[in-house]
């Protein structure tokens, strides 16, 4: 589910970076291929000698760009990001309900695995692993690749289906701060778009997305998932990732246990800026509770 510290556990497993590889938003909006890769590494490295001028002049405009989204979630060019925004030129990514929250077609995106066909299946991701292909090839072919997206979790099934030795990491997280943060960031796309839908209409769509972003994955796809429980990963970061490693048989590098270590360390006078409430939304706690009551039930610890 959106809004589930999903970044923040992006950050911890990209310090295994001698392992990891993930994209930036700078290669997933402006280089797919190899040459385009390979052109604006050749940029970077002759801005270098020219102490970065390029550079700067970019973070300038890429921070007014973003800089109404910013409080919301950490966006740049620069940044490690979501990688389902590879599907935009394509028109198909789930991505596009926070621009059109009323469109129905957008439907297909909600329930992938279920109502796609399988040539529209096979089409995008086959375009999907050529554009891992892509990035592995020039950013190190050894690396095992981290997709942090949570437009993801409707097509499980088929990711399975096409990289069969993947694995998924699903952040848990109660469902009240989930849709309310979610709501939130809905209405800043409203803002920002200037868009006419109604309050109690981005509620509904919230909603929506938390009926098959929950359910969908915790009773139909269970059997795929390593779940964290959004609690545990913010107290005790070093833990989950340690744990998450021997679920996946693989062995946590000295670099990394370091890293990790500092990671906490610097984590723990964090206090976050973001603040959500469900007053004024027609979202009750004990509405929630009832409506997701599997969550609760199952996998929510107090």
């Amino acid at each position: 589910m959106p809004r589930s510290a999903t970044t923040f556990c992006y950050a911890l497993l990209l310090a295994d970076s001698e392992n990891i590889s993930a994209m930036k938003l700078w290669e997933i909006l402006l280089a797919p291929s190899v040459v385009q890769k390979k052109i604006i590494l050749l940029i970077k490295r002759f801005d270098s000698r020219l102490n970065n001028r390029i550079y700067h002049a970019i973070s300038y405009v890429d921070r007014y760009i973003f800089q109404e989204i910013k409080s919301f979630h950490p966006i740049s060019l620069f940044n490690f990001e979501e990688d389902d925004y590879l599907f935009l030129p394509l028109l198909s990514t789930i991505s596009f309900s926070f621009i059109f929250p009323q469109s129905n077609r957008l439907e297909y995106f909600r329930q992938f695995d279920e109502k796609m066909t399988d040539r529209q299946k096979k089409f995008l991701m086959n375009y999907y692993k050529g554009c891992i292909k892509r990035h592995l090839y020039v950013f190190g072919a050894q690396k095992r690749y981290l997709s942090k997206s949570p437009s993801h979790t409707s097509k499980i099934q088929t990711l399975n289906q096409y990289f069969p030795q993947c694995r998924f990491i699903y952040l848990l997280r109660d469902p009240l701060d989930t849709i309310t943060s979610t709501i939130g960031l809905f209405k800043q796309f409203k803002t920002i778009f200037s868009s006419p839908i109604e309050t109690r209409s981005i509620t509904n769509q919230a909603l929506l997305i938390a009926d098959i972003w929950y359910k969908y994955p915790l009773i139909t796809c269970r059997s795929f998932l390593n779940i964290v429980l959004f609690n545990e990963l913010i107290i005790k970061p070093k833990a989950v990732i340690s744990q998450l490693y021997g679920q996946f048989g693989i062995e946590i590098s000295t670099q990394f246990e370091k890293r990790l270590i500092h990671f906490e360390q610097t984590r723990e006078n964090f206090k976050s800026g973001n603040h959500y409430s469900s007053a004024g939304l027609g979202l009750t706690p004990k509405a929630i509770r009832e409506r997701y009551w599997y969550v609760y039930d199952q996998f929510v610890r107090y």
